[in-house]
């Protein structure tokens, strides 16, 4: 009876109260708005990544199937959610912008929450405020491009994932209890199904954490809970996955989703590195990132610090091998590809965010016995939160406030395109960096942009561009120097330009994007003026 009203007051004392929540979701809100790209504050996100998750999940909803129709390769989830983000707000980015401040508001209710196990409520207040300037800003105080870039990747989406795993482990290793009950396995489960399919490299976490609570069960015997606890997650992980693989059952996609999803992803980053050569690229690229943002440093030495300070309690050392397992996988299954794109950092920072709790906890002993200065202090520390994003904020550069928006590349060609009925498009050796949403046109060939794949790895993918072109099946092409520069099949090295576009295409547009400093080109249809 004892436990049961302790547990129950625990789990009174776990609950946000309203206004505080209120307080959380104003702050996400405001912070997105500010930092990402795809909020009304921008003209658009110029960023390929979610223009491409855009072109597809615009897609989902016309019919179209990934991968069969439109040959993309991150995982159906983050499809559907820009599926959903389309059917919420239209052929723009701000449905995605509501889905990151929803995510942002779960990710600082959670940090809260973890906090609270650490630091008096006033402290994990404070702490938490600060949480959007640390994932959104933080790194641009060493760098010009923070790992949050301009929003709108997948390991941005993950964040409230690993947040909860790791606030499910504090909570129970809090309580001296290993034991995870049947929802928390199923959740677990739940969650590394939905990881899987959205990027299967951001499931490392997980991974981490079913391999230390595995082995501790089995080097304890407890078959028992091990096999249960094992089909409870199986069974969350296929309750993720049924409705995905109904999906693509249904429209004959089944082939389409593992060939891409799977095969092409696996064949065509290849490495012909050992299994030594890949730790040591892992290590390199995880320490290039600490010289790259020393502030991430300065959190994995508060972090150390914690440890070091409460290894010697049983329930920390449960705690803490529990979450540098996890850790470990996570940064093994990000970085193994040994590709160098910063966000893939966003997937680390909720366990460099356990150093800024540290920090707080170092400083708190310093505020005992100031409660009177309690309410100014919160006071500005709201306004400094608010205040972050003005100041340390690379992205402002591209804001409505600094970039003409009926100026861009992308606004230009469309409305020459739009004079057309019906009109059909491809981006040609480029990547999808807007031009199909500003004309509002959806792609009739499966390799509707470039993507990240040279061309002996996967040759089916420019064939299948230039055989396009070649047989005039559209009505515009978007191209810029670069990819005309690479092709092989030149008229004259003067021009620059592929025979089999110059021969059925007339180029009727350029502008350089002020943004990335790039010349886009549009080429049309000879058939249009003939008509």
């Amino acid at each position: 009876m004892e436990n049961k009203t302790l547990r129950r007051k625990e789990k009174q004392g776990d609950r946000i109260k309203a206004p505080l929540v209120a307080l959380f979701g104003f702050l996400s809100f405001v912070s997105m708005f500010l930092y990402s790209e795809n909020s009304p504050f921008y003209a658009t996100n110029p960023w390929s990544g979610p223009n491409y998750f855009m072109t597809v999940g615009k897609g989902i909803v016309h019919g179209l199937v990934p991968y069969k129709d439109l040959f993309e390769q991150k995982g159906p989830v983050l499809y559907f959610l820009h599926a959903l983000a389309y059917l919420v707000t239209g052929n723009n980015f701000y449905g995605v912008y509501l889905l990151e401040s929803l995510s942002l508001l779960t990710s600082l209710c959670l940090f809260y929450k973890i906090a609270r196990y650490f630091l008096t409520e006033r402290f994990a207040f404070f702490a938490s405020l600060f949480l959007p300037a640390l994932i959104l800003g933080a790194s641009s105080l060493c760098a010009n491009t923070a790992w949050f870039v301009t929003g709108d990747s997948a390991e941005e989406f993950a964040f409230p994932a690993i947040l909860y795993l790791i606030y499910v482990v504090i909570r129970k290793t809090k309580e001296n209890r290993f034991r995870f009950s049947t929802l928390d396995l199923f959740t677990f489960g739940l969650i590394t199904g939905l990881l899987f399919w959205t990027k299967y490299t951001m499931i490392g976490a997980y991974v981490g954490f079913y391999v230390y609570w595995a082995a501790r069960l089995l080097l304890k015997k407890d078959l028992r809970h091990f096999v249960r606890g094992l089909v409870v997650i199986a069974l969350g992980f296929f309750v993720a996955t049924l409705p995905i693989l109904l999906y693509f059952l249904l429209n004959n996609g089944l082939n389409a989703l593992f060939n891409v999803y799977f095969w092409v992803n696996l064949t065509t980053y290849g490495s012909s590195k050992t299994f030594l050569g890949h730790l040591h690229q892992i290590a390199q690229q995880l320490l290039n990132g600490f010289r790259a943002y020393p502030f991430l440093f300065l959190l994995a030495a508060a972090e150390v610090y914690y440890i070091v300070k409460n290894l010697r309690r049983k329930s920390n050392q449960v705690q803490i091998g529990l979450i540098a397992t996890a850790f470990a996988f996570a940064t093994i299954f990000a970085l193994a590809d040994g590709q160098p794109w910063i966000y893939y950092f966003l997937i680390l920072v909720p366990f460099f965010s356990l150093g800024w709790i540290a920090s707080f906890e170092w400083l708190e002993p310093f505020f005992k016995g100031k409660n009177k200065l309690s309410m100014m202090t919160a006071l500005a520390s709201i306004f400094l939160a608010i205040l972050f994003p003005f100041l340390v904020n690379n992205n402002l550069l591209d804001s409505k406030l600094f970039v003409q928006t009926n100026k861009t590349p992308q606004l230009t060609f469309a409305k020459l395109i739009d004079r057309v009925p019906h009109a059909t498009l491809l981006s040609y050796g480029v990547q999808d960096v807007g031009f199909y949403m500003a004309a509002d046109v959806l792609p009739t060939s499966p390799y509707f942009a470039q993507n990240n794949i040279a061309y002996k790895n996967y040759p089916a993918l420019n064939d299948g561009q230039s055989a396009v072109i070649s047989d005039k099946k559209v009505d515009f092409v978007v191209t810029d120097a670069k990819a005309l520069v690479k092709s092989n099949q030149l008229i004259n090295p003067k021009s620059r330009v592929p025979e089999y576009l110059a021969l059925n295409y007339q180029l009727v547009a350029s502008q350089t994007d002020s943004r990335n400093q790039e010349t886009y080109f549009l080429y049309e249809n000879k058939k249009l003026t003939e008509k």
